[in-house]
């Protein structure tokens, strides 16, 4: 009796089995459904390049890229037109996500000049008909040299006169915002211009774009003909020294620096007696044989001079 009852569960059993080994070959048989669920993008602006405090942002500088939401810090920015233009206001380094509160508008620049003023430092306007400010080869954010030309009093054999000297004012200075006469801008690109903005004289003028038609942070327009200048953030004893070299009738004039290029090279005053010297031009009495001196005021040819002047 109890055989039968064996022999009863063995069918039972092999059923089970066969029927559990189909069903695994089934479903290993069966492919399997890839996760196709992407996580949710969002277009952003970043930068290719370092973008330096107080920069005005240009065009090539910034990229739109997708990268997950979840990432995407409170407050990114989305559009290059928020950007483009502006003004950092501090380092902003290749593939950083940028955020509104990095910029400056174009609005708070021109109307509060002191936001973007480095700490320790004042502005003053420098006031120049260089032709790279004219021409716009000049723009804010970069860096360039000052040169200054001043009389120096020196000792002759008649007494003390005064010897024009050039010098290297101050080296590697960046342009805090750049003022350009109304004219200076041309009637196209004025008509492109979108928003007033205020001039440094009070009244209203039109903004224009650059060559590629971008807004440029950091320029400044004057009905004045004469009123081209650059704002330069120095330390606060050189600001002193540019206003008695201005006060006294002395003269500035401008030089670029390359990109990136923050070494300070040392240099040497110039005058007639250095230019003498390193082009080898004689100087003899009764005349100066120097471009531009021969019978001046202040060196006539019957004034002998003393080469090299005296202690």
């Amino acid at each position: 009796m109890r055989y039968n009852r064996f022999l009863w569960w063995i069918p039972v059993l092999t059923i089970t089995l066969i029927t559990g080994w189909i069903t695994t070959i089934l479903l290993h048989s069966l492919p399997i459904a890839p996760n196709t669920q992407q996580p949710r993008l969002r277009t952003v602006v970043v930068a290719t390049t370092t973008i330096p405090l107080r920069r005005s942002i240009g065009l090539s500088e910034i990229t739109t890229r997708q990268v997950p939401a979840a990432i995407v810090p409170e407050g990114a920015v989305e559009s290059l037109d928020q950007v483009l233009g502006q003004m950092a206001t501090n380092d902003i380094y290749p593939n950083e996500l940028i955020r509104v509160e990095q910029i400056i508008t174009p609005d708070r620049v021109t109307q509060q000049v002191a936001l973007s003023v480095p700490k320790g430092k004042t502005v003053v306007v420098i006031p120049t008909n260089s032709q790279l400010i004219y021409n716009r080869l000049v723009r804010p954010g970069d860096h360039i040299d000052l040169f200054a030309t001043f009389a120096v009093d020196v000792e002759r054999v008649l007494g003390r006169t005064p010897l024009q000297t050039s010098v290297t004012f101050l080296q590697n200075l960046e342009v805090h915002a750049v003022i350009l006469p109304r004219e200076t801008v041309p009637t196209a690109e004025a008509a492109e211009a979108v928003a007033a903005e205020t001039t440094v004289d009070g009244t209203a003028a039109m903004p224009s774009s650059d060559a590629q038609t971008q807004k440029v942070g950091g320029e400044f327009r004057t009905h004045d003909r004469q009123g081209q200048a650059l704002l330069l953030a120095v330390e606060p004893q050189d600001s002193i020294a540019l206003h008695h070299l201005l006060d006294t009738g002395g003269q500035l004039d401008i030089a670029l620096r390359p990109e990136a290029n923050s070494v300070r090279q040392p240099t040497v005053a110039v005058d007639q007696y250095y230019l003498a010297e390193r082009y080898n031009i004689k100087m003899v009495q009764g005349a100066v044989a120097v471009v531009g001196f021969v019978g001046s005021p202040i060196y006539p040819p019957d004034v002998p001079l003393a080469y090299p002047p005296a202690e």
